[in-house]
């Protein structure tokens, strides 16, 4: 089963890199069919990973998968390709994530080395510190989406610092599986990717790394907090 997991990954690797190309030379059509292909892909991942452990994680992240593919669907039909973000997609897509985030939240929490995350309650509030002062700069311009962007970097937050608390505590007590290292890495990058997304979606001044790279660490992430269960 570990070789069929193996050859998911090349695929998945490869279909990355097709999204990727695609959003570059803004093939709409084609990006819309690579991404969603790609996202399904790191379900049937996880699913493979399963098959390794038998880890109660697969249904217990099964809904945050899902919801995680349904915000890719919807904000590549919002157009982000060119930063369009039409509704109701993009509000939808967001929804989608946040959604995602929650379960992933609540399934990890009774794995912390504490009753309720500090790491996640700190860097939960400098997302949202952050990303409220973005709110009100000149660089960015976030139009009716300021309310709701500030909400969704607190559950981002929480989330990222669930896994840099993980991180942490590999070093400082142990955790007895790199599993739990390539779950937190997951978490942290899940939030990268969304930290860097704020910028190419309401930046004015916007790089051309930002696309590469949001989709670099969102699908690196998908795929660690996929497969992770394997090394378990």
């Amino acid at each position: 089963m570990k070789i069929i997991l193996e050859i998911i990954t090349a695929v998945y690797a490869v279909m990355v890199y097709g999204t990727i190309i695609n959003m570059y030379r803004q093939k709409q059509k084609s990006y819309l069919i690579f991404k969603t292909f790609t996202s399904l892909i790191f379900i049937l991942m996880a699913a493979a990973a399963f098959r390794i452990s038998g880890s109660e994680f697969f249904a217990a992240f099964l809904p945050a998968y899902f919801f995680c593919l349904v915000g890719d669907v919807m904000l590549a039909l919002a157009h982000e390709i060119d930063n369009k973000l039409r509704n109701p997609q993009f509000t939808i897509g967001v929804g989608a994530f946040a959604i995602a985030h929650l379960f992933f939240i609540w399934r990890i929490q009774p794995y912390m080395f504490s009753g309720v995350s500090i790491g996640g309650i700190i860097v939960s509030l400098l997302m949202g510190t952050y990303t409220f002062l973005t709110t009100r700069s000149t660089a960015f311009d976030y139009g009716n989406n300021k309310i709701p962007s500030i909400l969704y970097s607190l559950i981002v937050g929480f989330l990222g610092g669930m896994g840099i608390e993980l991180l942490v505590g590999a070093v400082m007590e142990g955790l007895g599986s790199p599993a739990y290292v390539l779950m937190a890495l997951g978490m942290v990058f899940f939030m990268a990717s969304d930290f860097i997304l704020a910028n190419k979606y309401f930046r004015k001044e916007r790089k051309s790394w930002y696309g590469a790279s949001v989709l670099v660490f969102y699908y690196g992430g998908m795929g660690l907090l996929a497969a992770f269960t394997a090394f378990l």
